[in-house]
């Protein structure tokens, strides 16, 4: 049972992190391939535990081991801000130069 709920999270983690690759419209580093350090073309399960033991890492910003929802919602501010500026970075690049 253990083994089954396991595979499922993983398969939703996974599932997660290529459904927001969509979102981004592919634009970037794939989001898988940022998991597959090994560059097999597949995602193990130590490279998935890995990819979010860091996320985890990065959003404990007290090192306690736990998340608070004020850790969570700073991290999910802090993501705002770089898709922000990243989109409005694209803008500028992409505009049409003023003559």
């Amino acid at each position: 049972m253990k083994t089954i709920i396991l595979t499922a999270v993983a398969a939703l983690m996974v599932s997660g992190v290529a459904m927001a690759n969509e979102h981004e419209g592919h634009k970037g580093p794939h989001a898988m391939e940022k998991i597959d350090t090994n560059k097999d073309g597949v995602v193990s399960k130590a490279e998935s535990q890995a990819f979010n033991d860091k996320r985890f890492d990065e959003m404990d910003t007290n090192k306690d081991g736990n998340l608070t929802k004020e850790e969570r919602e700073a991290h999910r501010a802090v993501m705002k801000e770089k898709r922000a500026a990243r989109k409005a970075a694209k803008a500028a690049t992409s505009a049409p130069a003023a003559q």
